[in-house]
């Protein structure tokens, strides 16, 4: 049984870096293929390439272990309501005033 998460079996993943590596394929037209995007061939055929993305992606996650929802809630709150309190609607246009 495969896994709903994963677009591509196994196999499929030996067959592209075969094709890639002896028929000078692109990564594009391999997506175009597989019906997947071009990031997740890249993937695939180079597995250095992803575990750089994996680790980044994990240390900028980071931030996220700190972040208190009440906290902001509380203070998006606030914020409206002097907002509100100044007449603002949020349906005046930006960057632009009265010319």
């Amino acid at each position: 049984m495969q896994d709903g998460r994963r677009k591509l079996l196994k196999e499929q993943h030996e067959e592209i870096r075969r094709r890639y590596g002896s028929e000078n394929t692109s990564y594009q037209i391999l997506a175009d293929e597989y019906g997947v995007s071009k990031r997740l061939i890249i993937f695939i055929v180079r597995p250095d390439i992803y575990e750089m993305h994996r680790l980044r992606n994990k240390r900028n996650q980071q931030w996220k272990r700190y972040y208190d929802t009440n906290k902001r809630r509380q203070y998006m709150r606030v914020y409206r309501s002097k907002k509100r309190a100044l007449g603002f609607t949020g349906k005046e246009k930006k960057g632009g005033g009265n010319v």
